[in-house]
């Protein structure tokens, strides 16, 4: 895990679920850990396994079908081309208080290391 003030890393594997709104549009994002379950739908699927593909790849029509589905879940204040709003992606609990383990294991780490 980096420890930089330029970027923030968050360790482990995550899943990301994109909650709606009551009419059915895009709400918001959570990236969690993989382990977690929270209300909404899961956007990560496995794509490689050990080194192997496990996924069906779609065709490309499929694709385009899928895009254009996401796209009209987008609420028209994200999509504008002036003065967008920022679509909101959270971060669980769980996820930032593993974070905040793990950073302060690896500081106590690099602080025994230079006893």
């Amino acid at each position: 895990m980096k420890l930089s003030d330029e970027k923030i890393t968050y360790p482990g594997r995550k899943q990301v679920y994109r909650q709606r709104d009551e009419r059915g549009k895009f709400k918001r994002d959570i990236i969690c850990r993989a382990d977690e379950e929270l209300e909404g739908e899961k956007l990560l699927v496995d794509v490689m396994r050990n080194g192997e593909l496990c996924y069906d790849l779609p065709p490309i029509d499929r694709i385009k079908e899928k895009a254009m589905r996401n796209l009209s879940g987008l609420p028209e204040e994200y999509k504008r081309l002036i003065d967008p709003e920022e679509y909101p992606v959270l971060r669980s609990k769980q996820l930032e208080e593993f974070k905040r383990e793990t950073e302060e294991r690896i500081l106590r780490m690099e602080i025994a290391e230079h006893e």
